[in-house]
C-alpha cells in the first residue's frame, strides 16, 4: 500500500502494477507536493518534493520506466537536477544530499536531504553528500554532471579506492565517509550507463505492456481556466467578507482574513480534465506578499474506501508586484493522479493565520509538453 508518488519506489511500483496486473488505482491515488526553491541568484524554481528531500527519492536509483522519453517527466527531472547542482555548489558539497552513511560513527540515515524540497519538518543533515545519485543525475543531464565532477574533482578523486568509491564526504569533518554500500555503488554505475530504459522497453514490448505504460504517462490537453465556462467560487473560513470580481482583466480576490480562504475553480459539469505532463502557468498582480499560499487538486477517482489520502499540493510564493505582472510556471509530472481532476483550489492562509490578500489572477492555464 502506497500513497505518495515521489520516492525511490516509483519506477518499481509502476513496473509491478503493469507486470502483475495490480490495481491502477494505487497510482491514481498517489499524491505529491511541489515547493518553490530559490537558487543562488534568487530565481525561483518549482520542484517536486521527496519526503526527506533526498536525491535518490527524487531521481530514483535508476531511470528505467520511460521517464526520459516522456516530456513531462524529463522536464521535472531536469529541474530537480538543477536544484541539486545549485544547492551543492552553494554549500560546497562534492555530491548530492541523499540517504547514506553520514560520517558520524556508524550512523546510516534517511535524514539527509535538501530541506527546501522536503515534505518532513524534522531537521535534516546537510553536510554529508554522497556520490551514488550522481549516476541518475548523469542519465538526465550528462554535461552538467561532467562540469560538476570537474569542479569538485580535488575532493571526489580522494574517494576512490581499488575496491570502489567510499560512500561520500563529510564536509564538517572534511573527511571521506569510509563505508561502501553495495546498492549505492551499483546505482552509481548502472544509472550512469543509462541502458536500463532501453532494456526495459524491449521487455515491455515482449509482454505487450508498452501501450499500458504510455497510457499512464499520457499528457493532458490545453486548458484555459479563465474561460467563460469556468465560474470560480470564493470562500473564507472565518466568514470574513470577500471582494471578488471576474472580468476581462482576470479574477480579483480581496479579503482580510483571520483564517484561511480562497477561490475554487470547479470543472463544469460532471466531467474531469487532465493536467498531466505539462506546464501550469499563472500570471498575477498582488498588492501584498502572501507566504502561505497553496494550490490543491481534487481528483474524481478517489476510492470509496481509500486509505488516508495525501493531497496533490503546490506551495506558492505570491510576491508583492505593484503594477507589474508576475509569472509562475510549474512543471507537472505525467501521472494518472492528474488525469481526472475536477476541481482546483487556491488557498490563502489557514490555521488561525491572519492573511491579507489583494490579488488579481490575470491568467491561469495548462499547456502539455
Amino acid at each position: 500500500r502506497m500513497n505518495y508518488l515521489i520516492n525511490e519506489f516509483r519506477g518499481p511500483w509502476i513496473f509491478s502494477m503493469l507486470r502483475y496486473g495490480l490495481p491502477e488505482k494505487s497510482i491514481l491515488n498517489a499524491g505529491f507536493k511541489i515547493k518553490p526553491y530559490y537558487d543562488a541568484n534568487g530565481k525561483v524554481c518549482y520542484g517536486l518534493c521527496a519526503w526527506d528531500g533526498s536525491a535518490f527519492q527524487l531521481l530514483g536509483f535508476n531511470l528505467f520506466m520511460g521517464e526520459l522519453k516522456n516530456p513531462g517527466w524529463r522536464e521535472c527531472l531536469e529541474r530537480l537536477v538543477d536544484i541539486e547542482l545549485d544547492y551543492s555548489h552553494r554549500f560546497g558539497l562534492p555530491g548530492f544530499l541523499s540517504e547514506a552513511y553520514s560520517g558520524n560513527g556508524v550512523e546510516y540515515t534517511g535524514s539527509i536531504g535538501i530541506p527546501d524540497i522536503a515534505v518532513t519538518k524534522r531537521k535534516l543533515i546537510t553536510y554529508a553528500p554522497s556520490l551514488y545519485s550522481l549516476g541518475a543525475g548523469y542519465a538526465i543531464a550528462p554535461e552538467k554532471i561532467e562540469m560538476f565532477l570537474a569542479d569538485n574533482w580535488p575532493v571526489i578523486s580522494t574517494l576512490f579506492t581499488d575496491h570502489g568509491p567510499w560512500e561520500g564526504y563529510n564536509t564538517q569533518k572534511k573527511a571521506p565517509v569510509r563505508y561502501q554500500t553495495t546498492t549505492h555503488t551499483l546505482s552509481l554505475m548502472l544509472a550512469a550507463l543509462g541502458s536500463a530504459d532501453e532494456n526495459m522497453r524491449r521487455y515491455l514490448d515482449m509482454k505487450g505492456l508498452t501501450t499500458a505504460l504510455d497510457t499512464l504517462y499520457h499528457p493532458g490537453k490545453t486548458v484555459d481556466f479563465m474561460n467563460q465556462k469556468m465560474q470560480p467560487v470564493v470562500w473564507s473560513a472565518d466568514g470574513s467578507p470577500v471582494t471578488f470580481r471576474k472580468d476581462g482583466s482576470g479574477c480579483l480576490f480581496e479579503a482580510a482574513m483571520k483564517d484561511g480562504g480562497g477561490m475554487v475553480f470547479p470543472v463544469p459539469g460532471k466531467q474531469a480534465i487532465s493536467i498531466s505532463g505539462g506546464i501550469l502557468r499563472l500570471r498575477y498582480r498582488s498588492a501584498t506578499d502572501i507566504k502561505n499560499a497553496r494550490m490543491s487538486f481534487k481528483r474524481m477517482h478517489h476510492a470509496t474506501k481509500a486509505l488516508e489520502m495525501i493531497p496533490v499540493e503546490l506551495f506558492l510564493e505570491i510576491k508583492k508586484t505593484g503594477e507589474n505582472d508576475e509569472i509562475i510556471e510549474i512543471c507537472l509530472p505525467s501521472t494518472p493522479a492528474l488525469q481526472t481532476v475536477n476541481e482546483i483550489a487556491f488557498v490563502f492562509g489557514g490555521q488561525g493565520q491572519k492573511t491579507n490578500v489583494h490579488m488579481t489572477l490575470a491568467a491561469f492555464e495548462f499547456q502539455p509538453l
